[in-house]
């Protein structure tokens, strides 16, 4: 009895009495601050999801003037199939898993990622460059030797090594690419030729990683290397006025029906802006046609 009798005194004090008015005040002010200045609240976000293993599923990623299309097959086997304005093609193959925390791995039978320092990069995005990198990387110690300035003009760089473009054997692009307007910096030609031991001896080199990602409450997987952009732009898009454009697909791959996808790979992607080319593509398709059947 004397225990209710201190409690019941204690909770009518006038000092819990202020206190809670205090607070009630506080929680009243900070709702009809958030009514008239609502905090934007993100609906996008990494998640976890696991990717059926039991059927083959299909995924698109709309580039507006391109088009990608994941097939993922139940055998664990995979094509990317690119359908561009003159083309539909397909792109890759290899194998697909997914890991323990959702991400998409996609080990390719035919491409590499790229090698990168500072601002410089170098291409093996096709695996027979693959066997050229040792030559490379001697022509990159050669220039260092004899040139010992700190910094270098980009076009000498660039003429390290060079290759001539397929179909086009008069022009010559350099092997190392630079990512700048400046000289290029000792430093990064220097840390080059280490980044290019680590890349011959990785074993995830062929290994591109997609992160499943919640957009709109549907799940879209992001490359790894874009998901920081992306990520960017998806919170300025949403924070603004919603707009039909503005969809998953978009921004990565989003799962699609099987009929989709048969439909779309059977054409090249139109001209959205350029109806008009569409209909000259489509009368020359046609007409090639016609000439082929002809005897």
């Amino acid at each position: 009895m004397l225990m209710l009798m201190l409690v019941k005194s204690q909770s009518f004090s006038p000092c819990c009495y202020t206190f809670n008015m205090t607070i009630r005040l506080v929680i009243t002010f900070f709702a009809i601050f958030a009514f008239q200045f609502p905090i934007p609240i993100s609906v996008s976000a990494l998640v976890s999801t696991a990717i059926p293993s039991d059927r083959d599923i299909y995924f698109k990623f709309d580039g507006l003037n391109f088009s990608r299309y994941l097939h993922l097959r139940r055998d664990g086997t995979y094509r990317q199939v690119v359908r561009e304005h003159l083309y539909v093609e397909e792109k890759d193959v290899g194998k697909w898993e997914q890991n323990q925390v959702g991400n998409l791995l996609l080990k390719s039978d035919l491409h590499y990622h790229s090698i990168d320092s500072g601002t410089l990069s170098i291409s093996v995005w096709h695996r027979e460059r693959l066997d050229t990198l040792l030559d490379l990387r001697q022509r990159i110690q050669r220039f260092l030797k004899n040139n010992r300035s700190l910094s270098f003009p980009r076009d000498e760089v660039e003429r390290i090594r060079e290759r001539a473009v397929i179909g086009s054997p008069e022009i010559q692009i350099g092997d190392i690419m630079v990512f700048s307007a400046r000289n290029v910096q000792r430093s990064d030609l220097e840390e080059l030729l280490p980044a290019i031991d680590q890349f011959m001896a990785s074993t995830a080199k062929n290994v591109f990683v997609f992160k499943p990602f919640s957009y709109k409450g549907d799940v879209i997987f992001i490359e790894d290397d874009r998901l920081a952009l992306t990520e960017q732009i998806i919170e300025e898009e949403l924070a603004g006025p919603d707009h039909p454009t503005h969809r998953g697909d978009r921004h990565g791959y989003q799962e699609i029906e099987i009929s989709k996808f048969n439909e779309e790979i059977k054409d090249t992607q139109p001209f959205i802006f350029f109806p008009e080319m569409n209909k000259l593509i489509k009368d020359s398709t046609e007409s090639l046609g016609q000439d082929a059947a002809q005897p």
